[in-house]
């Protein structure tokens, strides 16, 4: 969390803007599902099961609020803006690496 907050203090982010496959909503998209997979993995190892979808609810939320408070912080750097839909390409992200954890999870305790 603390290496997105500081790429997106810099007005001028160092993101290479050669290839259809490093948009912006793509690179959001990878970086918000790496923060769901980890968030969501972290309380599956480190929280009781408070009830069952609660690594993955609240991964989901924690990752979705951030890129809310993301976007927000951007509004405040100089040559950024906040956008809705680098939002939604955060939330994207985000359960995309919630599901994979929750797949990942699902998958190894029935072969373990």
């Amino acid at each position: 969390m603390a290496l997105i907050f500081l790429f997106s203090s810099f007005s001028h982010p160092p993101i290479p803007q050669s290839s259809w496959i490093l948009s912006d909503k793509f690179l959001h998209s990878i970086e918000y599902a790496v923060l769901g997979f980890l968030l969501a993995w972290m309380l599956v190892k480190a929280s009781p099961q408070v009830f069952p979808g609660f690594p993955w609810i609240v991964g989901l939320s924690v990752a979705v609020l951030f890129g809310a408070s993301d976007e927000w912080h951007q509004s405040f750097v100089p040559g950024r803006s906040a956008d809705v839909y680098d939002w939604i390409a955060d939330g994207a992200g985000s359960a995309l690496g919630v599901l994979v954890m929750y797949l990942w999870h699902r998958f190894s305790n029935k072969h373990s």
